[in-house]
């Protein structure tokens, strides 16, 4: 399978250029595993998906080649890409030629040329999310460090990076540094309820904000099942190792073992999507 993505990622040490230019060293791409909505790679059937990116992709000659001189928007187009037709209205600079490996992440220079651009850098504006093309193989497996997945990224093809609020990869991509939809801020639970519906019975959040809400609270549901389901299924096993001991003290608890399997089915058998 053939995919876009839009991981996010900061920049580094900043300076200004005589002529205004903001000029910055920024990590814009890690390794290991990120998490993806099913609906986002195709796989609507899996609320969840752990992809994993492994070192010799992320730092293979052709996709470091492929971080060099890319054009940086502010947000990712809507048309998902940047080309020789659009360049001109979506640019607001790019990014060098020296890209580097730095531990677990890539690392380019980039410089900002546009004044608005350059604003809302000034503002807060800092992670970077790169746009990106990559085949995802879905074949489930464990990383190095004990971390599972559920599908690889092979052949990454990088298009455009954009400066946004909040990195898929993580706070450490961004700009001043020493991620199919963009991610909202985190906000705590009173200021959403403000956002969500003001005295007056109005909501301040934008379409875009409330469905990529809406994606958000699904993913969260959805690992939330599987905690609950997993709690179920250890306190299962530990009760079959008890009653396995004949301990006395655990007596009580033998007899509830097919009330656990029952609960742990159910759990499993939760609908968390979003209607």
């Amino acid at each position: 399978m053939h995919a876009t993505f839009t991981d996010r990622v900061t920049v580094g040490s900043t300076r200004r250029t005589a002529d205004g230019y903001l000029v910055a060293d920024a990590k814009v791409a890690r390794t290991g595993v990120q998490e993806y909505l099913g609906s986002e790679l195709g796989r609507p059937d899996m609320p969840v998906v752990r992809v994993y990116r492994p070192a010799d992709e992320v730092f293979s000659d052709s996709t470091l080649r492929s971080f060099a001189h890319r054009p940086m928007t502010l947000e990712h187009p809507i048309q998902g890409h940047v080309d020789a037709s659009n360049w001109k209205d979506l640019a607001i600079g790019h990014t060098g030629a020296e890209v580097v490996r730095d531990g677990e992440f890539v690392r380019v220079p980039l410089v900002l040329m546009d004044a608005a651009a350059i604003t809302a850098y000034e503002s807060g504006k800092r992670q970077l999310s790169m746009g990106y093309t990559a085949e995802v193989h879905f074949e489930a497996g464990t990383t190095p460090d004990g971390q599972h997945y559920d599908a690889v990224q092979r052949k990454i093809a990088n298009n455009h990076l954009a400066m946004v609020d909040t990195a898929r990869g993580g706070p450490q991509l961004h700009i001043d540094s020493a991620p199919k939809h963009a991610t909202l801020p985190l906000l705590d639970a009173a200021e959403w309820r403000k956002r969500l519906m003001d005295d007056t019975g109005h909501s301040s959040l934008r379409g875009d904000e409330l469905d990529v809400l809406s994606q958000q609270l699904a993913a969260n549901a959805a690992a939330g099942q599987r905690m609950v389901t997993q709690a179920a299924k250890d306190a299962a096993q530990v009760r079959a190792h008890a009653c396995g001991t004949r301990h006395p003290r655990v007596a009580d608890a033998c007899g509830a073992s097919a009330s656990d399997r029952s609960y742990a089915q159910m759990c499993a058998g939760l609908d968390y999507r979003t209607r």
